[in-house]
């Protein structure tokens, strides 16, 4: 082996050395190495926001509290009881239930603070309401739809419906006797009530009064009640599709449909736009004649209007429509002469002399006896079939001249 193959071999051995420890580092160190800290950074944002909604927890539970707060009933339980009465009588009376009996709660007197070392409990108050009254079940579902919607923190423990015992089975009057269990709740460290749902509180108000009268800074009364405005979002029920189905009587019958109206044809705005189509030219030879448009693009957007009797020129049919894309006629050529054009349009023939407009030339459609006289009766025969007569147009001779 020669020095020069020697040095070959040392240092391809040297690379594959390198090679082998950049490999081996790659899998005992670095792999590793970058997976701990990828594990690492998933644990810390999973740490941050973790944190994160610690924090806007409690936030919302403030903002719970506050809300709880604002429509809480007063802590005194004398007047809570009466101020919920008075709003179950209203609600009760403007529903148009009629009430047999209203029961407030048994006892109002402010419970006494737990002694030092009794278990904490959450210090909450529930006052119950009975209510026994018969009505119908569209009063009934006016009265819950007021119950929801009142800003109280109460609810309908249970409620018992029943048919009247002088009621008849044939009765689908859907009166109905009912019985309901109702809870209000006070929230242990409320305050006084405020007049309002926006919790404005009053000497605030006063205050801001002042302050703008001396043309001082305002809004202090709603910038310190802010929490107050935050209210949570009820459930989206509404009691009023109750009222759809009575389960005494039944659901209602669906609306009928609604009636039919007929369209009404409007009298078309604007010039009749076939006095300026005028048949200007005629080339017999071809077969080919030229509708021309006096007003241009004026009412129309449409230009010139090409006609020929040949089958397969695209020429055959035209139509002439106003401005606002309505159809004026659609019309079919069936025989060209060497001064007129004759034409079929809602199942009638009509011809149009050479230098007239088509409003003249449709004032009155031609009759059999004026193509017999014409010497063009196959176009009747035509026309009376159903059958395209452009395919005979061309076997037919020269009209007598007028």
């Amino acid at each position: 082996m020669t020095r020069r193959e020697q040095y070959l071999s040392t240092g391809s051995f040297g690379v594959l050395g390198l090679v082998a420890l950049a490999i081996v580092f790659h899998k005992i160190f670095w792999s590793p190495y970058t997976q701990y800290q990828k594990t690492i950074a998933d644990l810390t944002d999973e740490i941050n926001q973790k944190d994160f909604d610690l924090k806007k927890l409690a936030v919302d539970k403030k903002k719970i509290l506050d809300a709880r707060r604002l429509v809480s009933l007063p802590p005194k339980l004398d007047v809570a009881s009466t101020e919920y009465g008075r709003f179950l009588k209203t609600a009760l009376r403007d529903s148009g239930l009629s009430v047999d009996d209203f029961q407030g709660p048994a006892n109002t007197e402010t419970p006494k603070p737990a002694p030092a070392g009794a278990p904490k409990k959450a210090g909450h108050i529930v006052l119950a309401f009975q209510v026994r009254a018969h009505s119908d079940w569209p009063q009934l579902v006016r009265f819950l739809d007021l119950f929801q919607k009142a800003p109280y923190l109460h609810r309908i423990k249970n409620m018992n419906l029943e048919r009247p015992e002088s009621t008849s089975a044939k009765d689908a009057s859907g009166k109905i006797s009912l019985l309901i269990n109702i809870e209000t709740l006070v929230v242990n460290g409320s305050g006084p009530r405020p007049d309002n749902l926006l919790g404005v509180d009053g000497r605030l108000l006063g205050a801001d009064v002042v302050s703008a009268l001396t043309g001082g800074v305002t809004g202090w009364s709603l910038l310190l009640r802010g929490p107050a405005l935050l209210l949570p979002e009820g459930v989206g029920r509404r009691y009023a599709d109750l009222d759809k189905r009575n389960p005494f009587v039944g659901g209602l019958p669906p609306p009928p449909p609604p009636p039919k109206v007929a369209k009404k044809e409007t009298t078309p705005s604007g010039p009749d736009l076939r006095l300026f189509y005028r048949l200007m030219s005629i080339t017999h030879s071809s077969q080919k004649a030229v509708l021309r448009n006096l007003l241009g693009d004026l009412y129309s957007r449409q230009g010139n209007i090409t006609l020929s009797s040949v089958p397969g020129s695209g020429y055959t049919k035209f139509r002439i429509s106003g401005g606002d894309g309505r159809t004026l006629v659609q019309a079919e050529v069936l025989h060209i002469d060497h001064r007129d054009v004759y034409f079929k349009a809602d199942g009638k023939i009509y011809g149009i002399h050479l230098d007239q407009n088509l409003a003249d030339a449709m004032r009155r459609p031609l009759t059999q006896a004026d193509l017999e006289k014409l010497g063009l009766e196959e176009l009747w025969s035509d026309a009376a079939e159903g059958a395209d007569g452009a395919g005979k147009q061309n076997k037919l001779g020269k009209r007598p001249g007028r």
